[in-house]
């Protein structure tokens, strides 16, 4: 690990001794992370080329963000719970 300030940034250096890198060879030797919380900035840091990856597209820009070039949409099958609350007046 480089640095990290929570909800702020973190940067990570590849571990050249990682397990298994012999079979599982990295492409990725640095990573900076950095969150955001809203949607429609982290989509338009992906189609503006400011980052390289966001982890969940909102479902409304799955198809703009798979239309874009030079950019790929993995989906993956996830369980999930909704709850349903509804407030009835008496």
């Amino acid at each position: 690990m480089i640095s990290r300030e929570p909800d702020v940034k973190t940067e990570l250096d590849i571990n050249e001794n990682y397990c298994g890198k012999d079979e599982f060879p990295m492409q990725v030797t640095r990573i900076e992370y950095t969150p955001n919380q809203i949607t429609a900035t982290r989509v338009a840091a992906l189609l503006s080329s400011e980052v390289d990856f966001i982890e969940d597209v909102p479902v409304q820009d799955l198809a703009r963000v798979a239309s874009a070039g030079g950019l790929e949409v993995g989906t993956a099958p996830q369980n999930r719970v909704i709850f349903w609350l509804e407030h009835r007046r008496r």
